[in-house]
């Protein structure tokens, strides 16, 4: 997929746009707001644990174009489909030093069909703290090809 990089520059400032202004999404699952934090939306660019690896043009391009269906699946999901929960040493601030502490980490994917685009929101939940948005994932893929959205996702 060819993405040009002007189109790619809009989507981006769209997208940032769109993210920041939506602060949190009540979800019915959880009976309380999920949360958009800067971490969920650096990782539409990075992947990895603590997002240090930059993601193709092409995934941050589809990742972008699906960011909108986001907030409409987390308001209307009431079943979730995956959870995990993992030990893993996250980043925390004590007496003024950085620190690295092992914490409980949960993670529930939600899967739906929102306008036509079946895709997977994560949402994170790391020890007692807050329900954050973490990832989009389209759901529609063959190997390494992504069937429903690269042809399609330019149409809109």
């Amino acid at each position: 997929m060819q993405i040009d990089d002007e189109k790619f520059k809009k989507l981006k400032e769209s997208t940032r746009e769109l993210y920041y202004s939506t602060e949190s999404v009540y979800c019915p699952f959880f009976g309380e707001q999920v949360f958009f934090t800067s971490d969920g939306y650096q990782h539409l660019f990075h992947k990895g644990q603590r997002n240090e690896r930059l993601r193709t043009k092409e995934d941050q391009y589809v990742r972008m174009k699906l960011f909108k269906l986001v907030p409409k699946l987390l308001r209307e999901s009431k079943i979730v489909q995956e959870h995990q929960v993992k030990k893993t040493f996250v980043p925390v601030v004590h007496n003024h030093r950085d620190e690295q502490v092992l914490r409980d980490v949960n993670y529930w994917g939600f899967l739906g069909i929102i306008d036509g685009r079946r895709i997977k929101v994560v949402v994170r939940k790391i020890g007692n703290g807050k329900l954050c948005y973490r990832s989009v994932v389209p759901k529609w893929k063959y190997g390494n090809q992504i069937l429903n959205y690269v042809r399609d996702l330019d149409n809109e």
